[in-house]
């Protein structure tokens, strides 16, 4: 509870001092409108008020962030970008290996084996009755596959012509094949699957020559 002081007389207990002949009379009236229970002064006499304030971000601060915001974008499309490549040469690889295994089976088996796809799937095939290249090869590893999206097959060129994707692809029991290269990738990655007439069958970044 705190205390107000008084400069006339109140019924309450006064204390009397007399100095230089002056005689005044001091009372103490309790304040009931501080919101101190224990006595005493209210907090806000005596304090000085302190203002506060937030300091805001200096030009300089505001481009280091920029730079280090643009630097980690640039690290993340760099990473995502290695990554996509990765995977479209770890397809095309695959898919070399199975056209490789495809032209060995033909030569061990005297039979022609016919590679073909389409944007994302592919097989391998015989053929019919009617010389159609319809019955599906189920032997292992050449039961067919697709191709992880965004990666399609783009492009299909058989002895130096551009073709329809779907055209078999065909690998004689002679071992002579016709020279071909498969495009494959994404918007931004290109591989060729390339096979020479003699039967070796590589891959090749074609996104590296047209950058």
């Amino acid at each position: 509870m705190s205390y107000v002081l008084h400069s006339d007389f109140a019924p309450l207990t006064s204390l009397t001092s007399q100095a230089n002949g002056v005689h005044a009379s001091l009372h103490l009236t309790p304040n009931t409108s501080s919101p101190l229970k224990g006595g005493g002064l209210s907090p806000e006499l005596g304090r000085n008020p302190v203002r506060s304030s937030h300091a805001g971000f200096t030009l300089i601060e505001i481009l280091i962030v920029l730079v280090i915001v643009g630097i980690t974008i640039a690290l993340i499309s760099v990473n995502f970008r290695r990554n996509d490549k990765a995977e479209v040469r770890d397809q095309a690889e695959r898919l070399a290996l199975l056209l490789q295994a495809a032209r060995t089976e033909a030569i061990s088996t005297g039979k022609s084996l016919a590679w073909i796809g389409n944007a994302s799937t592919y097989g391998f095939f015989t053929r019919d009755e009617d010389r159609r290249w319809t019955v599906a090869f189920t032997d292992p590893p050449l039961t067919g596959g697709h191709l992880t999206p965004p990666i399609s097959l783009i492009d299909v060129q058989i002895n130096g012509a551009r073709t329809p994707i779907a055209t078999p692809l065909v690998f004689s029991s002679s071992g002579l094949n016709a020279r071909f290269k498969l495009e494959l990738g994404t918007a931004e990655t290109r591989m060729l699957v390339i096979g020479e007439s003699g039967g070796n069958i590589h891959v090749k970044d074609e996104s590296a020559t047209t950058e």
